[in-house]
């Protein structure tokens, strides 16, 4: 988190301005939806809350989650799963990997319980920017593990930044370039992927990271400027252990922007 905040402060003046983005090609733009959620579903007699509908609701691709609470109880159970997999949203559980200094072999654990139980991939954070070789190693170990349970497993990288190497590509089926989203397409290597190998987030779950406050109007312009400049899914929230208030109306304004787009490039020419 530190290192992310004093990135923060670099880019700054870039991340609050759209201008980064060139106009991206016609028809190039995806709507891709995801939700990123690090609180708990149930309560402490395992009592679901209104978060699982409420994300369910928003019809996200998939959903990001830590398979255990702080305290170690089961967050993502067998009953939180099959409601995800009931309405076609896949379930990504969250491992953290410190920069790939974490013992390997607690990671991979980590991994197997929650795909043994149901979840459809990882979405890996505190990534390393893989200069090193070692780095690329660990990382790839742990793309081969998770394909291991299946090819379709998903595999996402966060390293929180731009600065990460072109080699998170060939670890990864995603990458993360969190709040720094807007730019990534000034890396010499951007336009070689499909925009659906991009992810985004805009929330204020650091400190003025966004150079604004995320809000109900920010939200939505920022995930249509996201998709806009080529970042396949984007997300915007308040924080990251909960769902914003605005999410239902941000998630319709999506859905009138995704119709209106349709309706445009439906009509004759």
């Amino acid at each position: 988190m530190k290192l992310k905040a004093f990135l923060s402060t670099i880019f700054l003046p870039f991340l609050s301005s759209s201008s980064v983005l060139g106009a991206p090609a016609q028809g190039t733009t995806t709507h891709r939806k995801f939700v990123i959620y690090y609180g708990w579903y149930s309560d402490d007699k395992g009592k679901l809350g209104q978060e699982l509908e409420r994300i369910i609701a928003a019809k996200p691709e998939f959903v990001i989650s830590p398979f255990h609470t702080s305290i170690g109880r089961v967050n993502l159970s067998s009953e939180v799963i099959e409601k995800f997999h009931e309405n076609d949203v896949k379930v990504l559980a969250y491992v953290a990997t410190g920069q790939g200094r974490r013992e390997l072999e607690g990671v991979l654990g980590e991994i197997k319980t929650g795909l043994d139980n149901g979840a459809d991939g990882v979405m890996l954070d505190e990534v390393a920017m893989l200069h090193r070789n070692w780095q690329v190693d660990y990382y790839k170990a742990i793309y081969d593990y998770t394909k291991s349970f299946g090819c379709e497993r998903l595999v996402i990288a966060n390293p929180g930044t731009i600065m990460v190497n072109e080699k998170v590509m060939s670890v990864s089926d995603i990458v993360s370039f969190e709040h720094q989203w807007r730019l990534a397409s000034q890396l010499d290597w951007f336009l070689k992927y499909p925009a659906s190998r991009y992810l985004g987030i805009s929330s204020n779950d650091i400190r003025d990271v966004m150079g604004y406050r995320v809000d109900e109007e920010s939200s939505t312009r920022d995930t249509i400027e996201a998709w806009q400049g080529r970042i396949g899914y984007h997300f915007s929230t308040d924080t990251y252990i909960t769902l914003a208030p605005w999410l239902e109306k941000y998630q319709k304004a999506l859905e009138d922007y995704v119709v209106s787009g349709a309706d445009l490039f439906s009509r004759p020419v």
